[in-house]
């Protein structure tokens, strides 16, 4: 039986390994670097679903991460979408006489994206905005206006975290 290493400092367990979580990651470690993570809670002694034949079943992987949906972040931008967006869209291909699918093979887009856009159920970002633009000659996209709290800031330090915190006091 091969000799059990601490999974953060490589020295050979001594007894009994400590299961620790460390930034999401589960570890066995030893007595020592067990102070990096926060201790896990172990299962008991038979505990968990068994298969016949006292085989316990595979582990599944866990589900990847949804992608954040696409979508419009006009502060990162500097532009801001049209509020009719999606009318101009429609009208502009409707005018050019395109269907849906072939407005989306010309932008390098699914038909799906182009019926969300059309339908105001789904932002496009800037990337395919300004793709819309260019192919339908049509604008879309307007230089973001800068609000009352941006140009009240002190001086020519702009906006601070503190005009925009309330601060509580326990």
């Amino acid at each position: 039986m091969s000799e059990r290493r601490c999974e953060i400092c490589g020295r050979p367990i001594r007894g009994r390994a400590r299961v620790v979580r460390v930034e999401g990651s589960e570890l066995r470690v030893c007595e020592e670097c067990a102070r990096f993570g926060r201790e896990v809670a172990r299962p008991s002694v038979g505990s968990g679903r068994r298969e016949r034949g006292g085989r316990r079943p595979p582990r599944r992987a866990p589900r990847p991460r949804r992608r954040r949906p696409r979508g419009f972040d006009p502060f990162r931008e500097g532009y801001e979408l049209v509020p009719d967006y999606a009318d101009r869209v429609r009208e502009a291909r409707e005018r050019k006489g395109w269907s849906q699918e072939e407005l989306a093979e010309r932008v390098g887009e699914k038909v799906s994206v182009i019926r969300r856009i059309e339908a105001g159920k789904m932002e496009p970002d800037v990337n395919l905005a300004r793709r819309l633009e260019k192919v339908l000659e049509v604008d879309l996209l307007e230089p973001l206006e800068a609000t009352e709290a941006e140009t009240s800031g002190s001086g020519s330090e702009g906006l601070t975290l503190g005009d925009v915190v309330e601060i509580r006091k326990k």
